[in-house]
């Protein structure tokens, strides 16, 4: 039987060894980059819908309470906190609410509110006012860049709000929230032509002649 001899690697092999090794270790750490910034990007989209949930929710709980969340550009980066304002007492609700929360992920926070309330630069201002009587009205648009025409693979998700008390939900697709805006905008339009024609209907003289 003959034996087959080894060759050695040339250099040139050695070179397209490491190479490959190469381009395989970068795709991999691009990958779990890619997993990890998508990630950390959806969970902080959930603390700022669980936000949104609870300034809903003390706007309802509180009466006559103005309850605002807040996303505010500062020196070390984008923050957002839930205010009121009257001031609470000390306690766990006032720790919760007044915490402020650091956005590392999300880069772009974008809204363009339908109430005509004075804005200041560099600060976002959600309102919930009077038991749902006065809220911020606009989609929410949440992304991983802050260019208002973004890259193709930047992360976003689109949350309505339709301006009134509803169930906060979150979209990965611009056409579907524009969707939902726009249906419950419709929805509360006709409520209101309802309540109102029934309240302009004449009232029938109910006495016995």
């Amino acid at each position: 039987m003959k034996k087959i001899e080894k060759r050695p690697l040339t250099l040139f092999e050695l070179l397209i060894v490491m190479l490959i090794l190469s381009f395989v270790g970068g795709a991999v750490a691009i990958g779990f980059k890619n997993a990890t910034t998508e990630q950390n990007f959806k969970t902080e989209v959930s603390k700022v819908v669980d936000s949104l949930r609870l300034a809903q929710e003390l706007m309802s709980v509180i009466p006559g309470e103005k309850v605002h969340l807040i996303f505010k550009e500062e020196r070390d980066g984008n923050y957002f906190f839930i205010e009121l304002d009257t001031p609470l007492e000390e306690g766990s609700l006032k720790k919760q609410i007044s915490k402020h929360q650091r956005l590392k992920t999300i880069k772009g926070v974008f809204f363009k509110d339908t109430l005509n309330y004075p804005t200041t630069k560099g600060t976002i201002d959600i309102k919930f006012y009077s038991k749902g009587m006065v809220m911020s009205q606009a989609i929410l648009r949440l992304a991983s860049s802050s260019e208002e025409n973004p890259p193709s693979n930047t992360l976003q998700v689109y949350i309505p709000l339709v301006g009134f008390p509803r169930p906060i939900e979150v979209f990965d697709s611009k056409e579907k929230a524009d969707e939902v805006y726009n249906n419950y905008r419709d929805k509360r339009s006709d409520d209101t032509l309802t309540i109102d024609t029934f309240t302009r209907l004449p009232q029938k003289n109910s006495g016995k002649k």
